[in-house]
């Protein structure tokens, strides 16, 4: 994870003080799984994940690494002399699904065509987990 450094200056009275304060990105989600929505003429992609532990709604514990959203990214995979390669430098970001949520549908795909979709958590300052990244899919009949 990735830390976020704050210099914090005071005056209290005669007396000035520094402190510096360390804050942690979000945690990411974890079993990110993608599968094809069965009859639907491949025209959907389901994703699931499980909340990741900084997931915690209403809880002030720590609220700058709360949760705030996940956000999706999707990118289409090519089959080069047997091997699945990303295109790494074409990912789309597809979505960004509020705390709480664990699914969302892909309904922007095309029947065999191969996906490969990651998810991160991201904090209300903006921070992002680590990528977590699915298995590869096509969405067929």
């Amino acid at each position: 994870m990735s830390a976020r450094t704050t210099l914090i200056l005071g005056f209290l009275g005669a007396f000035s003080f520094a402190c510096v304060a360390t804050a942690q990105s979000p945690a990411p989600p974890s079993n990110f799984h993608v599968i094809d929505t069965p009859n639907d003429a491949g025209n959907a992609i389901n994703l699931s994940w499980t909340l990741s532990v900084t997931d915690i709604v209403g809880s002030l514990a720590d609220i700058q690494t709360n949760v705030s959203a996940y956000v999706i990214q999707r990118t289409i995979v090519t089959i080069e002399d047997g091997e699945e390669i990303a295109d790494v430098r074409d990912w789309q970001q597809l979505s960004e699904s509020a705390a709480g949520d664990s699914a969302m549908t892909d309904r922007g795909v095309e029947r065999g065509t191969t996906y490969l979709y990651r998810i991160a958590s991201v904090d209300i300052q903006g921070d992002q987990s680590p990528l977590v990244e699915s298995e590869t899919v096509v969405p067929t009949f």
